[in-house]
């Protein structure tokens, strides 16, 4: 088969005595595979066949003009997974957008979310040695599905603090179009990549969040490493709520037990937090204050963001962070709001509980029903925004002034499993709650694995109801 492009390495000069190493241009070249080989693919993973084309499966060569299929040969990635073949397929909306994709001994890897499953089936960690060299080959699956010309200028190890997360890679790189730079931050076991920062010259551009794969636990005690710094324990409190998160219920500390109260705590976030926040988000400022998009004091004024912080939302959702900020609207007072920020989205509190759930792969269960039903209570509770739903039945006062930015006081009571039916709707679980030291109960309908409805009562009556928007399972 030809081959359609090809881009060769050059070592760009420097200057002799300067300490840099030369800048290195990614070799690229890609194929387009023949018909055989399309449908070999196709026949191993049918799940990459949409139900509309199911009856022209057999057709071959319509299928393999349909799919496009490329096959990419990046000089990084075949040092690090020389028996893994990467494609460049497109999906089928208008226009067509184009993803990437590795296959290695039967098994499939969306790019780059399942860079860290490739590398562990691979039997690869990343290590003081080979970090750098894993943060090209993720450049280079994470870059663009068009596959840009990518130069490395600079690749240190580094300590920098981005948000409160701290990373060790740094890499400084050339596109096509700017220069930018990329920072990679570990998991806990320090074995695989966390969370993946890349800004340009106008700062953020996005994040990545591959999945991690959780060690056996043999090697759990082999990798970890001394808590000896405050970020090292938080990693190490983190990596467990992780792993209890997934079906077991938090670890002990993490999860206020009965008669425990809630710990939360925030802190006013610095004017580049907020103008970074603004920055990913740009929907959260209003078409009427356009003109202030770069009045930098006037919007931090605006905004007041704060973070949002306890071990019972950490250890729910270790890479989420929360913030909790005033509304830009006319309104006085401001209505406040409660955000979770992951990766390239946010979600409004409590109403996108159910897809920051879908975002972070969680789904409500028997084993967690009582420590999400927490999260969310907590989330509610901060929010004071009750306006957003046309069907809250409100008891008590709205607040106002500086209330509405204060997280109000929560102790859980007793929590259990139910199947009780309270005006027509079928409840899985009720939990008894004090905020600010007024006794409540608040039961939860659960459908799809998502909270459909939540019920808030106390000795009077209902208070009100909150119906997160439920997030359609995927049909495959």
């Amino acid at each position: 088969m030809a081959t359609i492009g090809l881009l060769v390495v050059a070592a760009m000069s420097v200057s002799a005595g300067s300490g840099r190493k030369p800048a290195e241009e990614v070799q690229v070249s890609m194929r387009h595979i023949s018909t055989g080989e399309a449908m070999d693919i196709l026949r191993k993973f049918p799940e990459l066949i949409p139900d509309y084309l199911a009856k022209r499966k057999d057709d071959a060569e319509y299928m393999a003009g349909m799919f496009g299929f490329v096959e990419v040969t990046i000089a990084p990635l075949a040092r690090v997974f020389p028996t893994a073949r990467f494609y460049r397929g497109h999906d089928f909306y208008s226009p067509p957008h184009p993803y990437l994709m590795a296959i290695d001994k039967g098994k499939r890897y969306p790019m780059p979310y399942g860079f860290n499953h490739l590398l562990i089936d691979n039997g690869l960690k990343v290590t003081d040695k080979n970090m750098i060299e894993l943060a090209k080959a993720f450049v280079t699956v994470a870059i663009g599905e068009g596959l840009p010309k990518v130069t490395f200028l600079q690749a240190t190890r580094t300590k920098q603090v981005i948000s409160g997360r701290p990373y060790s890679v740094r890499l400084e790189i050339q596109t096509d179009e700017q220069t930018e730079e990329w920072f990679f931050s570990l998991s806990f076991w320090h074995d695989q990549f966390g969370t993946v920062y890349r800004r340009g010259p106008r700062g953020y551009i996005t994040q990545y969040d591959p999945a991690t794969e959780w060690p056996s636990s043999g090697e759990r005690q082999s990798n970890v490493r001394s808590p000896n710094s405050a970020i090292d324990a938080i990693r190490m409190a983190t990596a467990q709520a992780v792993r209890d998160s997934l079906g077991t219920g938090l670890a002990s500390g993490s999860e206020p037990q009965e008669g425990q109260e809630a710990k939360v705590s925030m802190r006013r976030l610095s004017t580049s937090e907020v103008m970074d926040i603004l920055g990913r988000f740009p929907g959260l400022i209003p078409e009427w204050m356009a003109w202030a998009k770069n009045d930098t004091s006037y919007l931090v004024s605006v905004f007041e963001f704060s973070e949002v912080t306890t071990p019972l939302l950490r250890g729910v959702f270790p890479t989420v962070r929360f913030y909790k900020g005033r509304g830009a609207e006319v309104a006085k007072p401001p209505i406040p709001y409660l955000m979770a920020a992951v990766g390239d989205k946010y979600c409004l509190m409590p109403g996108g509980f159910n897809r920051l759930l879908a975002d972070v792969g969680l789904k409500v269960r028997d084993k967690n029903i009582m420590t999400l039903a927490k999260a969310f209570v907590v989330l509610a509770v901060g929010s004071r925004a009750v306006f957003d739903n046309p069907l809250v039945n409100l008891v008590q006062g709205r607040p106002g002034g500086d209330e509405l930015l204060a997280f109000p006081d929560v102790t859980f009571g007793e929590g259990r499993k139910i199947a009780e039916v309270r005006g027509g709707t079928t409840y899985d679980a009720r939990l008894k709650v004090k905020v600010d030291g007024r006794e409540e109960e608040w039961w939860f309908d659960v459908k799809y694995g998502q909270f459909a409805l939540v019920s808030r009562g106390n000795d009077k009556g209902l208070i009100l109801q909150y119906m997160p928007k439920v997030v359609e399972p995927v049909q495959r």
